[in-house]
């Protein structure tokens, strides 16, 4: 839901004719994620047979939604703020950095909040993703949507295969999926 979430601001924003890139963050290797994030020159490590644009330039002018952004690793956070703060990228080895202009959208499943406390994130970073906040509750404190939640889903599952396949979600499927939690 976070994702179409952000697709669905992207899409009603001025932003909608550009880029909308999707980052989940925890799927990155820490040692790649600033990487990642910059990009980097040719030469600029072992491997880095090629120059490659980070997402935060693939992103220019569009929006660029980071998933589970508490998995970053404190280097990495480091580099998102300056991001965000100059608008500009210096790809890894670069004498230049290159101007940006990015809307960032940033979910995280845990307490960003306990982690500044417990210092696994930083104060900074957490003050500038927050500029605008949206909770949206997990299913299992909001119940009622489970069974339009199911039949959306299963519509969609029928109409990928053309009608065939499961038609209708019981009664007793539909009560189950809504104890579950």
């Amino acid at each position: 839901g976070k994702e179409r979430l952000a697709a669905r601001i992207h899409a009603v924003s001025p932003r909608r004719d550009m880029p909308l890139l999707s980052c989940h963050c925890a799927a990155l290797a820490p040692e790649h994620q600033e990487a990642e994030l910059c990009g980097y020159q040719k030469g600029s490590f072992l491997g880095a047979s090629q120059t490659r644009k980070g997402i935060f330039e693939q992103a220019n002018l569009g929006t660029l939604f980071l998933d589970a952004v508490e998995s970053l690793t404190l280097s990495a956070q480091r580099a998102l703020l300056r991001l965000i703060q100059r608008q500009e990228v210096l790809r890894m080895g670069a004498d230049e950095p290159v101007n940006v202009d990015v809307r960032v959208i940033a979910s995280s499943a845990a307490d960003l909040e306990d982690f500044v406390e417990k210092g696994r994130f930083l104060p900074e970073l957490l003050a500038r993703l927050e500029v605008s906040s949206l909770r949206i509750p997990p299913l299992r404190e909001r119940r009622e949507d489970i069974i339009p939640l199911a039949e959306h889903v299963l519509r969609r599952y029928a109409a990928e295969r053309q009608g065939e396949g499961i038609k209708r979600i019981s009664y007793p499927a539909l009560e189950l999926l809504t104890r579950y939690y």
